[in-house]
């Protein structure tokens, strides 16, 4: 059957109210066409045609709304979108309306919009807890803290058992670090809604994130036996279980997450670590979704608990090479929150620093020790460069990088002749190159010498030292100076 014939048969079954014959063949066209317009549009026609009716009735009913819930829930993002953005021209005045249309566009990440359509339903009624709550959750991920605080807040006066808003407001709380705060917030709503998932899941997770990973576990197995299709729970049992050293049984709930929700990259990687797999490096999309987790408490965490002093030996190694001599510009690859800046601002006449984070590039810019920041792979970064630098500082770049020879020709490209490249790496008793359990890269000494001498790189300087502190135990690791090879 022709294309044509398909679209000609899809509308007579329309036209017999045979809806759903009529959508698996829209469905079935786009399965082979993706972009398929005509097939795009004649679906979303069909899905939206019993929202869209409210339009022509001049009554947007609950029926209609309950109708429009069910497509969000279904993931039909833009189609959902397409329906709100005309109910709320015909309807302006419904607060439900506009709180889901908010719902909408925070699902689509699209949070200028969101907050927007959640201060209107504010405006028409000011009464309702989960809306301050769902704006409180739209403006905790565009990073508006402050203001997401006051919308959290203002949903638990309204109502202060509201375990919706309790739950999000503890979700701000770990954002910012406060963990028993927060974990008072989830205690409080589990005592409300003993069976409620997402807060057992959240409590489930302070735990671990306060090193009380039995307790954690006893949490999570309490929610898996409510709902054990709960993607999210598996994957912070296997979080859990990996903390205490129980590999192969996170392994079995990482390849479980993978089961129940495929495609998540950080899962991916942990099934490769753990699995013994060979991966060339980190996938970006791995990489900016672990550090924009990590972004809150980023250094507090890696200084205080981890006992990281890298920013301080490398101004001390450096300080030893350049004496008193300062540098026009220095490249600070991988600069995560800006840790490095205040060491080596006085060093440099102009620091540029790259992160694939958007929320670590955010922290950096409120540092105010950056000439220019940019938020890119480091890959792609070095590719496109038009910029030449006499220093350039990659700390805990490597550990998400096995192979790394297209680093080093990159590095060529921006690398002024004689110029010095800083790196650290994990230190791997073994030849080349291997993926740890705990998702990083180790580089064996003679490897990355062999790739820097391949690419035309003087090894200037070597010396080991504890890279942090994890689980108790040091971690072993290096500091490599190079100086760049002429042109």
């Amino acid at each position: 059957m022709s294309i044509d014939a398909e679209f000609r048969k899809a509308a007579g079954l329309q036209k017999k109210g045979q809806v759903g014959q009529a959508a698996a063949i829209y469905e079935n066209i786009l399965h082979r066409f993706p972009k398929n317009q005509r097939a795009l549009e004649a679906l979303r026609l069909l899905r939206t045609k019993r929202i869209l009716s409210a339009i022509s009735t001049k009554s947007l009913t609950a029926e209609h709304l309950q109708a429009l819930i069910h497509l969000l829930e279904q993931r039909h993002l833009d189609d959902a979108a397409f329906a709100v953005d005309r109910l709320l021209k015909a309807f302006p005045n419904n607060p439900k309306l506009a709180n889901i249309a908010g719902v909408v566009f925070s699902n689509r990440h699209e949070f200028e919009q969101a907050v927007s359509c959640f201060r209107l339903a504010i405006n028409l009624d000011p009464t309702d807890p989960d809306t301050f709550s769902n704006l409180g959750n739209a403006l905790l991920d565009s990073n508006q803290m402050d203001e997401a605080q006051v919308a959290f807040q203002r949903a638990l006066e309204i109502d202060p058992e509201n375990v919706f808003a309790l739950s999000n407001y503890g979700r701000l709380l770990v954002a910012e670090h406060e963990l028993e705060k927060a974990e008072a917030c989830f205690i409080k709503a589990r005592s409300i809604d003993p069976s409620n998932i997402e807060v057992l899941n959240s409590l489930g997770s302070v735990l671990v994130d306060t090193d009380r990973f039995q307790e954690s576990l006893l949490i999570f197995q309490e929610a898996l036996k409510k709902d054990p299709s709960y993607w999210r729970l598996h994957k912070n049992m296997a979080v859990a279980m990996l903390r205490l050293d129980r590999k192969s049984e996170a392994l079995a709930h990482y390849r479980k997450v993978e089961q129940l929700h495929p495609g998540l990259e950080d899962v991916r990687h942990m099934i490769a670590a753990l699995g013994g797999e060979r991966i060339d490096r980190a996938s970006a999309a791995y990489v900016e979704t672990l550090f924009d987790g990590f972004a809150g408490d980023f250094n507090t965490n890696l200084v205080d608990r981890l006992d990281y002093r890298l920013p301080e030996e490398v101004v001390e190694l450096l300080t030893k090479t350049l004496g008193q001599t300062k540098v026009a510009k220095t490249l600070d690859l991988g600069c995560g929150t800006g840790l490095l800046a205040p060491h080596i601002r006085p060093l440099t006449d102009m620091l540029v620093g790259v992160d694939l984070s958007a929320k670590m590039i955010d922290h950096a810019r409120r540092t105010k020790l950056y000439d220019q920041l940019v938020k890119t792979d480091a890959h792609e970064f070095l590719t496109v460069c038009d910029m030449e630098f006499d220093l350039v500082l990659a700390l805990d770049v490597l550990i998400y990088v096995g192979d790394v020879e297209e680093l080093f020709e990159g590095l060529t490209g921006v690398c002024l002749p004689g110029a010095r490249v800083i790196l650290s790496t994990e230190t791997f008793a073994g030849e080349g190159f291997a993926l740890q359990q705990t998702g990083r890269y180790a580089h064996a000494d003679s490897y990355l010498v062999a790739c820097a001498t391949q690419y035309g790189f003087i090894v200037e300087h070597h010396q080991p030292t504890d890279i942090r502190v994890e689980r108790g135990q040091p971690v072993a690791g290096s500091i490599h100076s190079l100086v760049a090879p002429p042109r």
